[in-house]
This record gives C-alpha cells, structure tokens and sequence, in this order.
C-alpha cells in the first residue's frame, strides 16, 4: 500500500516537470508574427527610453529620461511642463517636442542624439509633449 502512494506521487511529480519544461507556444500566423516583430524583424519593446531633457540650457541641471512608445505621442509629467531648456534623443532615435499637451502647438522642435543645447523661444519653459521616430 505504501509502495502505492510512493509511485503516485513519482508520477504526479513527473507529469508536473514535464508540463513545466513543455515549450511556449509559437507564433505560426503572419499577422501573429508581424504582432511581436518590427519591419526589419527584430523584435522590440514597446516601453523604451526614447529622450533625456534638462531643465537648463547646455544638457544642465535637472535632467529627466523619459520612455515612451515610438511613434506616439506622450505628455512630459507635470513637474517638467514649464523648465525645460535642452535635450537629446536617445541614439537612434529623432525627437520632436511641442508647447502644448498631446503633441499640440502650431510651432515644435525636432532633434537627434547630438541634441540641442538650447530650446527655441517657442518651446523653451514651454515644452509639453514629445513624440520620437527611429532614424
């Protein structure tokens, strides 16, 4: 009777095992596939690190790095909405920046990695919102 209970319990230990190590499903469908990868096939996360803004000119005092989704829209937090002077994208990548909420305002600023060391009047103390583009 004891030698009973032993095996069940091998065996019930043993389909457990096996049902951790059983593979992941696999994405078979072209639209399954297309879901995970990006244009070039690789496949990317959709939160990253897009720009790092400062809240003076020439990459100086509070600086901030912000992540977001490329190519969407994405509202800086408050604290930030009316100090920031300078900024960067991050490698790869070109940022734009408006001084309203949701990517609005009739003027923006557009940079790249290399940065710019001080905003335009339209945007300085004034930027909102960012949106980043791979390059």
């Amino acid at each position: 009777m004891h030698f009973i209970t032993v095996t069940k319990a091998i065996a019930t230990l043993l389909l457990a095992s096996n049902a951790l190590a059983a593979p992941a499903p696999v994405a078979t469908t072209p639209e399954e596939i297309s879901s995970i990868l990006s244009p070039a096939g690789v496949i990317e996360a959709r939160d990253q690190q897009l720009i790092d803004v400062w809240e003076d000119k020439n990459f100086l005092g509070v600086k901030l790095t912000d992540s977001g989704v490329v190519g969407e829209c994405k509202d800086f937090p408050k604290k930030f909405q009316t100090i920031l002077s300078s900024g960067k994208a991050k490698p790869g990548f070109r940022c734009t920046v408006w001084p309203k909420k949701n990517c609005g305002g009739a003027e923006s600023l557009s940079f790249d990695s290399t940065g710019r060391k001080a905003f335009t009047d339209a945007v300085n103390d004034k930027a909102k919102s960012f949106k980043c583009q791979k390059v």
